[in-house]
């Protein structure tokens, strides 16, 4: 019975977890980085998208927000790399349980969450100047998906300190 117990409370805990998912824009920010002063930027290697059209999306929204702040990319010396990882999960919805499973199998709804953090760093030290991050539920239809893309990078550009 104590068992029964715990595991019940264990889904319960679960289940309000899964279903108070925090979607959305996070910004960490050096406060000692002058980001005025910066003029050039580099592309550094991160955990790029794995699709190359969905990784040229990435690319080009990032270098129109970066031209848009006044950053130009180089092929020399820069003031900061830019890098940019995605990841993409799978959320359950624990609210839309079901007894009987649905034709995929499934008992809960589930959806696709996508994320992409953009970082700015120091060329000499890596360390963070920026990391914003995105996570929210992805758009299916492709089309949808790189208007998705290029809403997502602009709203990380908009907590850009410049």
């Amino acid at each position: 019975m104590k068992r029964t117990l715990i595991a019940v409370l264990m889904c319960l805990v679960v289940g309000a977890l899964a279903t108070a998912q925090d979607y959305g824009v996070t910004v960490k920010t050096d406060n000692n980085t002058d980001f005025d002063a910066l003029e050039t930027y580099t592309w550094m290697q991160g955990h790029g998208a794995f699709d190359r059209e969905i990784h040229r999306t990435i690319v080009a929204a990032i270098d129109r927000k970066l031209a848009d702040a006044g950053i130009t990319q180089t092929d020399g010396e820069a003031d900061v790399f830019v890098v940019y990882h995605t990841l993409q999960r799978t959320d359950v919805d624990l609210s839309t349980w079901r007894d009987t499973p649905d034709a995929r199998g499934n008992r809960a709804d589930t959806y696709r969450v996508g994320t992409l953090v953009v970082n700015l760093l120091d060329p000499h030290t890596s360390e963070q100047l920026w990391h914003a991050r995105i996570d929210e539920p992805l758009e299916l239809d492709p089309a949808a998906l790189e208007d998705q893309i290029i809403r997502a990078v602009a709203a990380l550009f908009e907590e850009l300190p410049k």
